[in-house]
């Protein structure tokens, strides 16, 4: 799903069933993301469990027969995926039962070729035994994100509609297509809380924006040099953050990574990388288009507290920091050569 997909969940639990520690036995609630398809897919899992009920036959396989349970599991309108279990109320074992589920429930999308994507689960006892109801509630925390419009952005973004509309309205190939990678991103980026993976998603839409704007380059040496070459004054500023979103991306988003991140400080550490690449892509669109320029303020939330990101390289040495393989930084003039080296590692 995602090299960051790990989430913390927020758990609330009954104390009617939470006081003692006890085994409890019940039906769990997966709830679905809608997106396309999902309704037909559940439902199908649904029309199965009909058909085994008929007499049509059953699996074999343990853990799939709670899916499939013909006791416990009923019928619904809703978009959920039950599963008949017990847990043993204590919080750890809530955890690792939401751990467990979420495996089952990637098997069960790639048997289906869906992603089932859940973002609650509840646990019901249900009214065949002596004590019912939902004995707890488990909901996918997101990564808040947030966008300001203070008076100096509104301020830019009137002068950008006086005197920027008709440029945009009539970009050259080049610039429409990087002006949709970095749209494209935004919106992304926005939908995060509802999808694992969007984060990594709408990173490589800010970086393939930023690869077209700098002459269609992939390789960072030729991207520095396009930088020393047309951007002259913000150069060497440039080439840092440059360097740094493309070691971000060779490192952990635009190639094979088994090693998922499972704690949620380095999965905020990585998550907001974003910024950075945004911000680049963002920049170099304003530059190339000679446009006023506009970087609206946007932050992300992690206990409490919020990060952005403005284009210092203090911010890159220090808050925007992340483990990668090449830190020591070569700052090139137009024909390549170096003329500096800046080790970012304090």
């Amino acid at each position: 799903m995602s090299v960051i997909g790990y989430r913390e969940w927020n758990i609330w639990t009954n104390l009617d069933f939470f006081n003692d520690t006890n085994e409890i036995f019940g039906v769990a609630h997966f709830k679905i993301t809608p997106s396309l398809m999902a309704e037909q897919t559940v439902k199908f899992i649904y029309e199965k469990i009909e058909y085994i009920r008929q007499g049509g036959e059953q699996f074999e396989d343990e853990t799939l027969k709670n899916y499939f349970d013909l006791t416990w599991i009923t019928s619904t309108n809703e978009l959920i995926i039950q599963k008949r279990s017990s847990i043993i109320t204590a919080n750890e074992n809530i955890k690792e039962f939401i751990k467990i589920s979420l495996y089952e429930l990637e098997a069960l999308s790639l048997s289906l070729d869906f992603p089932l994507t859940c973002n609650e689960i509840k646990f019901y006892i249900p009214p065949t035994q002596p004590f019912y109801g939902i004995a707890f509630v488990a909901s996918r925390t997101p990564l808040t994100r947030g966008i300001g419009f203070e008076i100096e952005e509104r301020n830019a973004a009137s002068l950008r509609l006086t005197n920027n509309f008709n440029t945009f309205m009539n970009l050259d190939p080049i610039h429409r297509v990087a002006t949709r990678h970095y749209l494209t991103g935004l919106t992304i980026l926005g939908l995060e809380d509802q999808f694992s993976g969007l984060i990594d998603a709408a990173f490589m839409q800010f970086y393939q924006a930023s690869e077209i704007l700098c002459g269609e380059n992939y390789k960072l040496k030729d991207v520095k040099i396009y930088i020393a070459k047309n951007f002259q004054s913000e150069s060497r500023d440039l080439q840092v953050i440059a360097h740094h979103v493309w070691q971000v991306r060779h490192t952990y988003f635009g190639h094979g990574n088994a090693k998922n991140i499972e704690n949620i400080e380095s999965t905020f550490n990585i998550a907001k990388q974003v910024l950075v690449a945004r911000w680049l892509s963002k920049r170099l669109l304003d530059l190339t288009l000679n446009s006023t320029p506009l970087i609206r303020e946007m932050r992300l939330y992690h206990k409490g507290n919020s990060i952005g990101f403005t284009g210092t390289l203090a911010e890159i040495k220090n808050t925007f920091y992340c483990n990668y393989d090449f830190t020591d930084i070569e700052i090139l003039d137009q024909d390549g050569k170096i003329i500096e080296t800046i080790n970012i590692v304090y």
